[in-house]
């Protein structure tokens, strides 16, 4: 979402084409990264969205892309990154860290 986010803050006009997740998450290798690894990336991943988004001016946040067929916003891109991060989040606790009890 991030990169969507930036061509609709640089205004370049492109519509980026959506990928299919499943395909994706089959093809992650995640299974085979060191958990530490995984949440490395995942801060790394949210201080640069931070970054990001503190380089924008208003006008900037103003500026709009279609995501998946509907028109969005810059800053409602910002909101919907945040809840997409704490719906994975909540994802982990759920399904991953019993797993990690259940091992220890």
């Amino acid at each position: 979402m991030g990169y969507r986010t930036l061509r609709y803050a640089r205004r370049d006009g492109v519509i980026p084409q959506g990928y299919d997740q499943d395909v994706f998450t089959a093809n992650a290798n995640a299974q085979h990264r060191p958990l530490k690894d995984i949440i490395e990336e995942a801060k790394q991943l949210h201080l640069c969205s931070r970054l990001m988004f503190r380089s924008f001016d208003d006008e900037t946040l103003e500026a709009t892309g279609i995501n998946w067929k509907v028109e969005m916003s810059v800053l409602a891109m910002g909101f919907l990154i945040t809840g997409h991060f704490i719906h994975h989040m909540k994802i982990i606790e759920e399904k991953y860290l019993p797993l990690l009890y259940a091992v220890a």
